[in-house]
């Protein structure tokens, strides 16, 4: 009897475990980091192309509306679609 109630027990729970480490997994992934950010309007560069460092781009302002970045200086604009 107890034999049985194992069978149908540990069967459930390693399930169980399997689809929690897997949701943990996807869950826990880093995102990788922005090439371009807005920060309280001003533009916001990354540098080397790796982590998280970024210095401030002289003379352009940006924000975003609706997903789009617009970066602007005094005479233009440009629209960069952001995901």
């Amino acid at each position: 009897m107890t034999k049985d109630v194992l069978k149908y027990l540990v069967i459930p729970i390693m399930i169980f475990l399997m689809f929690g480490i897997f949701i943990q997994h996807h869950v826990s992934k880093p995102n990788p980091p922005k090439k371009l950010l807005c920060n309280e309007g001003n533009l916001l560069s990354q540098i080397d192309g790796k982590g998280s460092v970024y210095t401030r781009v002289g003379g352009l302002s940006c924000n975003y509306d609706k997903g789009t970045l617009i970066i602007s200086d005094k005479s233009n604009r440009v629209a960069l679609n952001v995901e």
